[in-house]
């Protein structure tokens, strides 16, 4: 597989892996909620950082300040991970015109925030994307544990 097919395959994984950290997210929600179905639809439009808000607040109201405390640390990390997916996914891709193989990226700019041209920087390799795939992977299960303890499960 050539190096554009290896980022393509990459970028699939995580966006995978990303969805799995979002339902596991909700899982949390409709665990703290006592309903699922509830939780789905009171989330369904939220943006992943709102679901993240959200998750916070219920903590607050319904876990031990310990296991709080851990979601939340849980949380940032999630919250990092989604700002590195969006770099990836929402960047411009194209072809180095000297190969026609390997592929560029150039970060977004996002002017509603007023964010200023972002510093240069490297393309992620394909590995650097799978690593956050994998890191993705274990934030969710991360959530799945704490989400054991708060059920009582472990």
């Amino acid at each position: 597989m050539n190096e554009w097919g290896q980022h393509a395959t990459a970028i699939g994984l995580m966006t995978i892996y990303f969805s799995h950290l979002d339902h596991a997210i909700a899982d949390v929600i409709g665990a703290m909620l006592g309903d699922q179905s509830a939780a789905e639809s009171r989330t369904k439009t939220m943006t992943f950082g709102k679901r993240l808000e959200t998750m916070r607040q219920l903590a607050d109201e319904k876990m031990s300040s310990d296991l709080c405390q851990q979601l939340n640390q849980i949380a940032d990390e999630a919250e990092v991970l989604s700002g590195c997916r969006n770099d990836i996914v929402h960047a411009l891709w194209w072809l180095d015109p000297m190969d026609r193989h390997s592929p560029v990226s150039s970060r977004r700019i996002n002017p509603m925030k007023g964010q200023d041209l972002p510093p240069e920087h490297p393309t992620p390799s394909a590995q650097d994307i799978e690593a956050l795939a994998v890191s993705m992977s274990e934030c969710a299960d991360d959530f799945y544990e704490l989400l054991d303890r708060y059920e009582g499960r472990r």
